[in-house]
């Protein structure tokens, strides 16, 4: 073949070619969609989670407001409080602690590492008093990021034998 030859079909130029192009196709598919999920969804939970946190923090601030014994450790209102879990059921981990890190309530369920955590401050009279704090397994996520991986993949074979063998 010389220089100013068009491509065939059958050249070996051309194949190397489009296997170029079809594995890094492939490869973009099969990696940027688990990231792009996984991005997404820890975003999306550390929002849930920090929109809970600073709403339970409202909820125990008020509370506090009202009663200040109820900052001293062992007294059941909090952890009543901290108990009404939210509407889906997640397994969680609230807690209440005051400025030297000292748990005064807790409400928790059993949760798989990794862990992700939201801290919100707890306010009198516009004073830190504490801090609550919602902790949540990420697990969910992983498997959720592990399931569109696979899936990933599983397209990115289809797209590669497709522009490979068209």
């Amino acid at each position: 073949m010389t220089r100013d030859s068009p491509l065939r079909p059958g050249d070996s130029t051309v194949e190397r070619l489009l296997t170029l192009i079809a594995s890094i196709v492939a490869l973009v598919i099969a990696f940027a969609m688990p990231i792009g999920y996984y991005v997404v969804r820890v975003q999306s939970e550390a929002a849930i989670m920090r929109a809970e946190a600073h709403a339970n923090a409202s909820l125990v601030s008020s509370i506090i407001s009202a009663n200040p014994e109820f900052l001293t450790p062992g007294m059941g209102k909090l952890e009543e409080v901290l108990g009404e879990r939210n509407q889906h059921g997640i397994a969680e981990i609230r807690s209440v602690t005051d400025l030297s890190e000292r748990v005064i309530a807790s409400s928790s369920d059993p949760l798989a590492a990794p862990l992700m955590h939201e801290i919100a401050s707890i306010h009198i009279a516009g004073e830190p008093v504490g801090l609550l704090q919602v902790t949540r397994s990420m697990q969910p996520v992983l498997w959720g990021t592990g399931l569109v991986a696979v899936l990933a993949v599983l397209l990115g074979i289809a797209v590669f034998a497709t522009l490979r063998y068209l």
